[in-house]
């Protein structure tokens, strides 16, 4: 579902919801089920899925550490950086790998929607009745890149 199609155009979003919401990016799938209901209060937004856009993503970033790495080991004055990423090339292999266990942890709108549903909020199912969610996903990065993006909006 694109966002045009909810209402929720990219011009309605607010920088300060941005702000409020850059804690949760990238970081929704790491929290325990119990912590992530109370601490994200209405959106989630996240780079990866579990579908074959979000592997190849991954392996997009493998290569953009490569094609970076020369320029950051300058930067930084580390040529033990070139080291671990060409001759030895520790620094991709794990990107690359910490990104596809994300896209296999990370959740779908339906699961997060089943996690709200049955979580025993205060105020029971009358609390949980109040609340819509709407989801979708934007392209960032062609032609595998997308930002996908869960918002609550009580009714």
């Amino acid at each position: 579902m694109r966002a045009a199609e909810t209402g929720l155009g990219t011009q309605s979003f607010h920088i300060s919801l941005f702000f409020l919401n850059l804690l949760s990016l990238l970081l929704f799938l790491h929290y325990p089920e119990r912590v992530r209901l109370t601490t994200c209060d209405n959106s989630i937004f996240e780079m990866q899925d579990r579908g074959i856009a979000g592997f190849l993503s991954c392996c997009l970033f493998g290569i953009a550490t490569m094609i970076a790495a020369p320029y950051y080991a300058v930067l930084w004055g580390a040529p033990l950086a070139l080291v671990f990423t060409y001759v030895l090339p520790a620094l991709p292999a794990v990107l690359v790998f910490d990104g596809w266990m994300s896209c296999l942890r990370t959740r779908t709108a339906d699961e997060v929607e089943a996690l709200l549903r049955t979580c025993g909020a205060e105020g029971g199912e009358a609390e949980i009745a109040k609340w819509e969610i709407k989801s979708g996903s934007e392209m960032f990065m062609w032609p595998v890149g997308y930002v996908n993006w869960i918002i609550c909006v009580k009714r």
